[in-house]
């Protein structure tokens, strides 16, 4: 994960922990040297990533890094500079061709994904009938939308 302190990186710091992953951080001053480094290093497969933090562009970075990402469809990309890396995932913004947002993730799993991730997380939301999930709004059951409620009113920021 390469981004400054979020919701949504707490959410994957979670998630990769719940789902056996080794979650590797990147720390947001990185530049390109030290992100490809990184990335290497580590043999990451996918990044999660801010678009931008202070001065730092990070998809403009990304994309020095890896031009094969202007062509790449999500999930398939295959940089001759980051050989490892196939994904990349946006926070906070519009995706960037061929990246993912964040909140669209959950979005790419079908039922047997969902079935196997309520079992991870221990829980019995992939029995709730279709017609009751449709009928729930997705905005509230975002899990994004719920950390940033939280963390919104404990602060009174945003």
């Amino acid at each position: 994960m390469w981004s400054p302190n979020n919701a949504e990186w707490v959410i994957t710091q979670f998630a990769t922990a719940k789902a056996g992953l080794i979650l590797v951080n990147i720390n947001p001053a990185y530049r390109l040297a030290e992100l490809e480094y990184a990335l290497n290093k580590a043999g990451c497969v996918a990044l999660i990533t801010a678009t931008w933090f202070k001065a730092s562009d990070y998809i403009g970075m990304l994309r020095e890094l890896a031009p094969e990402l202007a062509s790449a469809a999500p999930g398939n990309l295959r940089a001759s500079r980051l050989p490892e890396l196939r994904l990349v995932i946006t926070v906070g913004a519009d995706a960037a061709h061929g990246t993912v947002r964040f909140e669209d993730v959950s979005h790419l799993a079908g039922d047997a994904d969902r079935h196997r991730l309520a079992g991870l997380a221990g829980c019995a939301t992939a029995r709730v009938p279709q017609q009751k999930r449709s009928a729930l709004s997705a905005r509230a059951r975002s899990p994004i939308t719920r950390c940033r409620a939280m963390s919104n009113s404990s602060t009174g920021s945003r």
